[in-house]
């Protein structure tokens, strides 16, 4: 919610170029990830993965690896994903969303390599769980 909030202001405001830099900056200030994927939509793209570079997993709190993880999978960077995940992992921290992220991420990472039955199987899995969630019994 934050995040469309942040999005508002910007299209509201008309925010670009300095004005739009200030604002994302200020943003960073107290909410990281959300920060992160507003530079991703952005002609200043390079500041996500700069943002992401900084990222110390070791340092955050299981409530901030879960809105980083959010932010890794909303800027598509399983890198970025899988640094926290490990984190997550190491503390016994994992949360079913975190799990899933990384699913679909090693799901990408399947197709890439044309192993598309393996693939599949994830997505669907994933398309699934999700169908189980929202159906009411």
């Amino acid at each position: 919610m934050k995040l469309e909030y942040y999005r508002q202001q910007i299209a509201e405001q008309g925010l670009r170029g300095d004005d739009l830099v200030r604002y994302i900056d200020e943003v960073a200030k107290k909410d990281r990830p959300s920060a992160i994927v507003l530079w991703s939509e952005t002609p200043f793209d390079e500041r996500a993965q700069a943002e992401m570079d900084a990222v110390d997993a070791a340092k955050l709190s299981i409530p901030e690896l879960e809105l980083m993880s959010q932010a890794a999978f909303d800027v598509n960077n399983a890198k970025f994903h899988q640094s926290v995940y490990q984190e997550a992992k190491r503390r016994s921290a994992l949360l079913s969303s975190m799990t899933q992220r990384h699913s679909l991420f090693e799901a990408d990472r399947l197709l890439a390599q044309q192993k598309t039955k393996q693939a599949s199987e994830i997505y669907l899995a994933r398309l699934e769980e999700a169908f189980l969630f929202l159906t009411p019994e």
